[in-house]
């Protein structure tokens, strides 16, 4: 299905919008209808119901999982307009499965379109995000933050940090995240494999609590200007940058393992990571706080 005008002008001027991914995916652009699709919840593997949101089916797995409950969201093809959705009081022995039931690459046709619940606050202006433990897996989805650029605090994880941390595991298979600031933050345990990622500034990032390792294999990870029209010029983006406490030392940080790295054509520099908090101005924190964090990052293996 072609985007709408109104489609096509809300969204960034991303790869999978326009069909700039790579050479040999040059004709691949959203598919992803405007209205969405039927959203069923499944218990233990138990009938599943019909859900009227997706933030209702969160809802219905807060106040009901217990210990070793699991569950699986599945998402038609179609457009899910929801903003702040979050999965809050995982136990360590629960699992939760969101997938899309489309046949598209990088989940383009299972589109869920939203911001936070407040975009001032680095809690709640994610698009998606999770709070406990246990296991999480996203399959066949595309989640694109609709406040797109930065302003001010306001930047726009697709997926990222909560009022509690996420200390479980994280697994996500041929989906796409598509925002500018801090598109991907992750906490515990997280991997990537065959997604399409994309953003300006620190898009793949990981927060100080619980953090350990995010790996993304085999991934297409874009480097995008989506701020050019509106700031007047072109940016500088920075791919990676994880804040994790030298007081805490995690496993391996960011790895990017086996991927693409790629960078649109009109970014004034482009960078691997960078540390943002060895700037920090606020003397309440104390004189040395930037020394309190350091970047780990590895890319292996990974064409630029």
């Amino acid at each position: 299905v072609t985007p709408t005008q109104e489609e096509e002008e809300g969204l960034a001027e991303g790869s999978l919008t326009h069909g700039a991914l790579t050479t040999e995916r040059a004709s691949k652009k959203l598919t992803t209808a405007t209205a969405p699709g039927a959203i069923t919840l499944s218990k233990n593997g138990g009938t599943a119901q019909t859900m009227a949101t997706i933030a209702a089916a969160f809802e219905e797995i807060t106040n009901n999982a217990a210990e070793n409950d699991s569950y699986v969201i599945t998402l038609a093809p179609g457009k899910y307009a929801e903003d702040g959705l979050k999965l809050k009081k995982l136990k360590g022995t629960n699992t939760v499965t969101i997938k899309g039931t489309g046949t598209a690459e990088y989940g383009i046709d299972v589109l869920i379109y939203g911001k936070g619940s407040d975009m001032t606050q680095e809690s709640s202006r994610s698009l998606l995000s999770f709070e406990g433990a246990g296991t999480v897996i996203l399959e066949n989805l595309t989640l694109q933050n609709s406040h797109g650029t930065t302003s001010g605090t306001a930047q726009a994880e697709t997926l990222g940090v909560s009022n509690s941390a996420f200390s479980g595991k994280l697994a996500v298979y041929n989906s796409a995240f598509l925002s500018g600031q801090d598109t991907i933050c992750t906490e515990g345990k997280a991997w990537f494999y065959k997604c399409y990622i994309e953003g300006d500034v620190d898009f793949l990032w990981m927060e100080k609590y619980s953090s350990k390792v995010a790996l993304y294999e085999e991934c297409v990870i874009r480097a995008v200007d989506i701020r050019k029209t509106n700031s007047g010029g072109a940016v500088t983006a920075y791919y990676t940058a994880p804040r994790l406490e030298v007081s805490n030392p995690v496993g391996k940080g960011v790895v990017i393992w086996n991927s693409t790295l790629e960078a649109e054509d009109g970014l004034k520099d482009v960078y691997l990571g960078r540390n943002p908090w060895d700037k920090e101005t606020d003397v309440s924190k104390g004189t040395n706080y930037f020394e309190s964090f350091y970047e780990n990052v590895a890319i292996v293996g990974t064409k630029y």
